[in-house]
């Protein structure tokens, strides 16, 4: 029997649901269209996950779709950057709709920021053709924004000298976030002057066979020096919370004791270049994916490095909120080369943890506008959808 025989009623009655919910709130520019728009769920979740159904079964969902008078698909990875398996299976899909609805468009929703562009370029990375519109959604910028707690986010921006730097908060072992720590490491920078957690304390970094392999190679010295110092870098969060997207009273000191965050996102490195790397790093094509992580310390009215894909601060931009240069140098935001980046940030981490008393509060006292600011524009912001050319809709 098909597995997922009975996603059918799903689709039609539990995501039914959450697409009403979705115009209403998160694709309110897609709410006029609805009435010629049937949504498929493409993203990963263990309910009903698209990469365990089968191409007849959402080619059926597709002709029944368009028996209802339907012209446009559109796939909701509305959670997801661009995942490689997603799409080269739903291109695999497309290809053959299109030959059998040649009047029906196909678009794909997706968190990568960047999604037209990258879309092409990671077809032509695939070797295959492009066969579906792209509309990206700042979908964790709207999640982020709805799990808060109003009464926990600060009301103004105090200019005041801090106990700590920085705080710099990870979870899940990633390539980028490794070679960050060794590059810190290595200058002194993760110590008793900051917050920073490094693993989840469910998984002992004894027991990562992936990081042991790394360490025992000698790629990674600083680490293995510092090993016992290191193991102590866990999360700041009790170990049942486990998608901290949430602010709760445990967080705030983590922010109003230090000056800035080392906001380490999901996507780091170029997809295509052969590269360092371990087994936690996702299977994402190259684009621009903001998660949870970058909306903290807007909501909480602090500045922010960014280590992710380049130009993800100008992005930040394009989507209406303001950054920190020259109080901050972002010159490693235009830097292509995943190394070269990583150095820049390092070394600007180092420039500001040397700041004297006097100079930070002069620091504090430049970024307060834009920290207020920033906060007011995530707070009011009501308009999630980045790609604007919904004309290809009909």
């Amino acid at each position: 029997m098909e597995i997922f025989e009975l996603d059918k009623y799903r689709q039609r009655v539990d995501y039914g649901t959450q697409v009403n919910e979705y115009l209403d709130t998160l694709w309110l520019e897609l709410k006029p269209y609805e009435d010629i728009c049937h949504f498929i769920y493409a993203g990963l979740s263990a309910d009903y996950t698209i990469l365990l159904r089968s191409d007849e079964c959402i080619l059926e969902q597709i002709k029944d779709a368009t028996l209802l008078g339907k012209h446009n698909i559109l796939f909701d990875c509305t959670t997801e950057g661009l995942d490689i398996r997603i799409v080269t299976k739903l291109n695999s899909v497309v290809n053959i709709a299109k030959s059998l609805y040649p009047d029906v468009d196909f678009f794909l929703i997706t968190a990568a920021s960047d999604s037209e562009d990258a879309y092409i370029k990671s077809c032509e990375q695939l070797q295959v053709t492009p066969v579906m519109h792209l509309i990206s959604c700042r979908f964790f910028e709207f999640k982020a924004k709805d799990e808060y707690n109003k009464e926990f986010l600060p009301t103004e921006y105090t200019v005041t000298v801090r106990p700590k730097t920085y705080v710099c908060l990870n979870k899940v072992i990633r390539s980028h976030r490794v070679r960050l720590l060794e590059g810190l490491l290595a200058e002194n920078l993760v110590n008793d002057d900051c917050y920073y957690s490094f693993h989840n304390p469910l998984v002992p970094l004894k027991d990562d066979q992936s990081l042991q392999d790394e360490i025992t190679s000698g790629r990674l010295p600083n680490i293995k020096k510092n090993s016992e110092y290191v193991d102590t870098l866990i999360l700041n969060f009790d170990h049942t919370r486990t998608n901290p997207i949430d602010i709760i009273l445990d967080d705030l000191p983590l922010f109003n004791d230090t000056y800035f965050s080392l906001v380490t996102e999901t996507m780091y490195y170029d997809c295509t270049v052969p590269k360092y790397k371990l087994g936690y790093d996702l299977p994402f094509l190259n684009c621009i994916f903001f998660s949870e992580k970058v909306y903290k310390p807007i909501a909480m009215m602090q500045p922010f490095l960014l280590v992710a894909r380049p130009n993800s601060i100008r992005m930040l931009k394009e989507h209406g909120f303001k950054t920190f240069h020259p109080y901050i140098d972002e010159s490693y935001d235009s830097i292509e080369e995943d190394g070269l980046r990583m150095q820049a940030i390092i070394n600007e981490v180092s420039r500001l943890s040397n700041q004297t008393p006097i100079e930070w509060l002069i620091w504090c006292s430049n970024v307060k506008s834009i920290v207020e600011y920033n906060q007011k524009h995530l707070l009011e912001s009501t308009s999630y959808i980045t790609h604007k050319d919904l004309s290809r809709l009909k």
